[in-house]
């Protein structure tokens, strides 16, 4: 009877993506942003990637370098391998100056508004940094 009581319990937690013994720092996963710009001198790069709560949130940066770029559509990838567990993905795009219809699934936010969803995270108690880009990597 016992025995069958440990076995349905991890069947249950082996389920729910993590084995018995396990914890969410054992699990990578690859996050990926993939953004269409409107010139050859953009650059974009993921720059933060928290825990908040149950989600997970993907801060990337895009920024335009000079000011002769190609006038040209131009698609920017960037892809961060993490801890972290299973669970929504929340993407934040900060920087966009342009003015066409963008993708759904990202969140196009001023620092400002990131700084405020921040620190509600905070005040819960449920924001964890995963990683965060050295600042000389740009």
């Amino acid at each position: 009877m016992l025995s069958s009581r440990i076995l349905i319990v991890a069947m249950v937690l082996g389920c729910c993506g993590l084995v018995v013994g396990q914890t969410f720092a054992d699990k990578k996963r690859t996050l990926r942003v993939k953004l269409d710009v409107p010139a050859t001198n953009y650059r974009m790069n993921i720059h933060q990637i928290y825990l908040a709560g149950n989600e997970i949130w993907v801060v990337a940066r895009v920024k335009m370098v000079g000011d002769a770029g190609g006038g040209a559509i131009t698609t920017l990838t960037d892809s961060v391998t993490v801890p972290a567990p299973d669970g929504k993905v929340r993407t934040f795009i900060l920087g966009k100056n342009w003015n066409w219809e963008e993708p759904k699934h990202y969140e196009y936010v001023s620092d400002k508004a990131l700084s405020a969803l921040k620190k509600k995270q905070q005040k819960k108690g449920k924001l964890k940094e995963l990683y965060l880009r050295n600042k000389d990597a740009d």
